[in-house]
């Protein structure tokens, strides 16, 4: 039998999702909730055949099970290989360590009821990138409706706000995520900008000092904080 045989998941927090399709156009997928389609019949996955025990079934399952024992997937990159200024903002939010959006094994939601969740953040990618700034602002804050804990896209939400000189609004989002990112270069960054244009200089001192921080090297947060500090003398 001709087959491919894949694994991954593409949200983070969800069980990953291995997969197989046969040259009869069948498709299975290990997932919280197993799958099986006619792939010919079915592009789109709406009708999951799957019956547990079934022979198609175990058939998939037996050819998926020798494929992903002869192939294991490659060891991730380790968080070693980034450098320590990468490390911060990627480890606070979620992605080399625990966190809000810490990997959860297999114990994870399956990775197609967060497909939803998915759209609405490339949508919302899409609407920034064309300037449609209060679109992308709805978009983003329905997406926080769904997944209170969507770090990202509360951030980006928060810069969302930036471009739109919403600078009070700015400023709630973005210390939200700190309460669960604290060592996130762009979030102390864009705060302190944020509160600088509020006329809070103390804090904007404080949150562009945490930023020059975490990465040393940043000279545009440098000046930032010299020029803060220049009028507050």
């Amino acid at each position: 039998m001709q087959h491919g045989a894949g694994k991954g998941g593409f949200l983070p927090g969800a069980a990953p999702r291995n997969w197989l399709r046969s040259a009869k156009s069948w498709g299975n997928a290990e997932a919280p909730r197993p799958e099986l389609y006619d792939l010919g019949r079915d592009p789109r996955e709406l009708h999951n055949l799957f019956v547990k025990g079934s022979p198609r079934a175990l058939e998939m399952q037996g050819q998926l099970a020798k494929l992903l024992a002869r192939y294991p997937p490659k060891r991730p990159a380790s968080p070693r290989d980034a450098s320590p200024q990468t490390q911060a903002p990627l480890n606070s939010l979620g992605y080399l360590s625990a966190g809000p959006r810490a990997a959860l094994g297999g114990s994870g939601p399956d990775p197609k009821d967060r497909l939803p969740e998915f759209r609405l953040y490339k949508d919302a990618q899409a609407m920034l990138f064309n300037r449609r700034l209060e679109e992308a602002a709805a978009t983003l804050r329905r997406l926080l409706v769904r997944d209170p804990r969507n770090t990202l896209a509360r951030r980006d939400l928060a810069a969302t706000y930036v471009e739109l000189k919403d600078y009070a609004k700015a400023r709630a989002a973005f210390e939200q995520v700190l309460a669960v990112a604290p060592d996130d270069y762009v979030t102390q960054y864009e705060l302190g900008l944020s509160d600088e244009r509020l006329g809070l200089m103390k804090e904007a001192e404080e949150h562009l000092r945490a930023a020059c921080r975490i990465a040393p090297e940043a000279q545009q947060c440098r000046r930032e904080l010299d020029a803060v500090e220049q009028k507050m003398k």
